[in-house]
């Protein structure tokens, strides 16, 4: 159970993190942000604010040394010592194409 709690208080912040870049990123140009071309240029503008929201985007992603990835292996480890070991694949499969949509 604690190892959920960590993955979902990780996958949470930088949820919210990456959703507060782009609503302010929306205030700031006065429309949404609707395409991802839409914050081309944003290392040129802010490049602490882009660098934010590249790290939340990977670790969402779930690449390491990144917290995402961390939650993610805590979670397949207490999979792993359950003896769920067909979730933990589907798991790990299903996060390696999701990494492809991020």
């Amino acid at each position: 159970m604690d190892s959920f709690l960590y993955y979902a208080v990780i996958y949470f912040l930088n949820s919210i993190t990456i959703f507060t870049i782009l609503l302010a990123l929306g205030q700031i140009h006065g429309r949404e942000i609707l395409y991802i071309h839409q914050i081309s240029g944003l290392w040129k503008m802010n490049i602490p604010l882009s660098l934010v929201l590249t790290l939340s985007i990977f670790s969402l992603a779930g690449i390491p040394p990144i917290s995402g990835f961390f939650g993610k292996l805590i979670v397949l480890e207490a999979y792993i010592s359950q003896g769920w070991f067909a979730i933990s694949i589907i798991a790990i499969l299903t996060s390696t194409i999701s990494a492809a949509n991020y």
